[in-house]
């Protein structure tokens, strides 16, 4: 593999490393307040940003496998949004009529 293959291949990290070694340089760019006024910039936009890159340097064919383990999706979605939540709420019932538990903190 050539350096210019291997760069064009892992271009988003080096790009981080990048902008890391930069701030180390000079913080007061990114500070609250500074040049690019991250509070705005960094909420806004970097995130957006980053996510979007990493979705386009996807393959098509690596995306197409992912969507297609539609058992697995259903499993992630079915634990986080059922067995969880129903989960939580059994304990929080079981620790109030049990112990002796702060009310608001469990609701928390």
């Amino acid at each position: 593999m050539s350096v210019k293959t291997f760069f064009t291949r892992h271009w988003f990290m080096y790009t981080m490393c990048l902008v890391i070694i930069l701030a180390y340089i000079a913080p007061g760019v990114g500070s609250k307040g500074g040049l690019i006024y991250p509070e705005i910039t960094v909420k806004y936009g970097a995130v957006s940003t980053i996510f979007f890159f990493s979705g386009v340097s996807l393959q098509t064919s690596d995306i197409h496998a992912a969507m297609s383990q539609t058992s697995l999706h259903v499993f992630i979605q079915g634990t986080t949004f059922l067995v969880y939540p129903v989960f939580m709420k059994i304990l929080c019932i079981l620790l109030t009529t049990i112990g002796d538990f702060n009310k608001s903190l469990l609701k928390g």
